[in-house]
């Protein structure tokens, strides 16, 4: 009997994963369907960029010859310049030259993102695309999940909204940068470029727990915000302000009563002694203050897992019950669909939110090169969003099971 029953569920999953398999074939024959009406608008604009880069080629060659034959061969002044004119006309054609294909195919992309085909392609997918530059909520999101270091600007592009059985997720390619100005001039840096996910989990979240990359330290996973770190700053600069007076009122004191002038490098090493010791005793006390407000390791049964990813929580027991087996295969098919090894999550209140790092352009569906029959790029932007929503029903899963 028990044999039975394994062989009866060993033939369910074969014909789930074939029906799964037939599932995606149709999907991405569908997509390539409706992309197939654009092709003909593809051939049409590169036939016009290489036409138009021919015509850079051969105007850069012409002016250039012509600047040079001019000073050659004339001694007029006006006509020298003009001359130069011509030849320094030639490197901002050859610039044009160099940036036209990459321009042209940004431009069909552009293009093809707006066109009809794509947005059948988007209701096929049960997605419905939205601008996250015109929702303000979602930069106090991003601060709230932890998962980046401080920023204080952010710009989304590509922003998807879905929903799979009541569960709502959002999809946003975004750049978060931090700006900080100074006297001359303002510097900026990147604090985070690639994909955000966002999904509603529908229950509250006791216990914040965040799972990272090995070796990412670009997050906020302690209680030092901006204004925390100004107070302890100014405090610390208090103390030493202090320890200077304090060392410099002991030394003259001490020189009046032994009548002689104390030696300068003896009183500047009391004042440096002094002073790092009164600093270091701040410090301290600001490491044991906040320590335990930090998260903690999580041990997971997935070794595998643990050597991948670093998993921090306020509760132990809540993160074994949100990160099973199925969440941590799934995680990894996030992973291997966007082909990075920087990936982050975090959950927290009533949300599960993952980050992926990439440079590469996402959620596109043909290249200006590439014929948009059968294309490959199809079959990436389908796995890439598949992933996502694979992950989205292990959620729905979790609260049909009341894990």
């Amino acid at each position: 009997m028990d044999e039975n029953i394994k062989i009866q569920r060993m033939n369910n999953a074969i014909n789930y994963l074939d029906a799964e398999n037939k599932k995606r074939i149709e999907t991405i024959q569908k997509i390539n369907n409706e992309l197939e009406e654009f092709e003909p608008q593809r051939k049409e604009d590169l036939r016009n960029m290489f036409i138009f880069e021919v015509l850079c080629l051969l105007l850069g060659i012409g002016l250039c010859y012509g600047g040079i034959n001019m000073i050659i061969h004339t001694n007029n002044f006006f006509l020298q310049i003009f001359a130069g004119c011509l030849i320094f006309a030639t490197f901002g054609i050859f610039i044009l030259f160099c940036i036209g294909p990459s321009s042209w195919d940004k431009d069909f992309k552009n293009k093809l993102k707006e066109s009809p085909a794509v947005s059948s392609i988007y209701k096929l997918l049960n997605l419905t695309k939205t601008d996250f530059n015109k929702n303000q909520n979602w930069q106090q999101l991003l601060k709230k999940s932890k998962l980046f270091s401080e920023f204080n600007i952010a710009t989304f592009d590509d922003g998807f909204h879905g929903a799979i059985d009541g569960v709502t997720y959002n999809i946003t390619e975004c750049e978060l940068f931090y700006e900080t100005k100074g006297s001359k001039n303002n510097s900026i840096y990147t604090a985070f470029k690639g994909v955000v996910i966002c999904i509603d989990y529908n229950k509250k979240i006791g216990a914040e727990t965040l799972i990272t990359s090995k070796n990412d330290i670009n997050i906020n996973n302690s209680r030092f915000s901006s204004d925390r770190r100004t107070e302890i700053i100014c405090v610390i600069a208090f103390m030493i302000a202090m320890s200077l007076f304090m060392a410099f009122k002991t030394m003259t004191t001490f020189s009046s009563i032994t009548a002689f002038n104390f030696p300068t490098n003896a009183f500047s090493i009391g004042l440096f002694v002094q002073s790092i010791g009164i600093v270091l005793l701040v410090l301290l006390a600001v490491f044991v203050l906040f320590k335990t407000r930090k998260m903690q390791k999580a041990k997971m049964e997935d070794v595998e897992f643990e050597k991948l990813f670093n998993i921090q929580t306020k509760n132990q027991i809540e993160a074994r019950y949100l990160i099973t087996p199925a969440f941590m295969e799934r995680f990894k098919n996030l992973e291997t669909a966007f082909g990075t090894n920087k990936l982050k999550c975090s959950f927290f209140e009533d949300k599960v939110m993952f980050a992926i790092s990439t440079n590469k352009d996402l959620f596109e569906f043909g290249s200006l090169y590439h014929s948009l029959k059968n294309s490959k790029a199809v079959e990436n932007c389908y796995y890439q969003i598949k992933s996502i929503q694979d992950m989205v029903e292990h959620f729905k899963l979790n609260e049909k099971t009341g894990l």
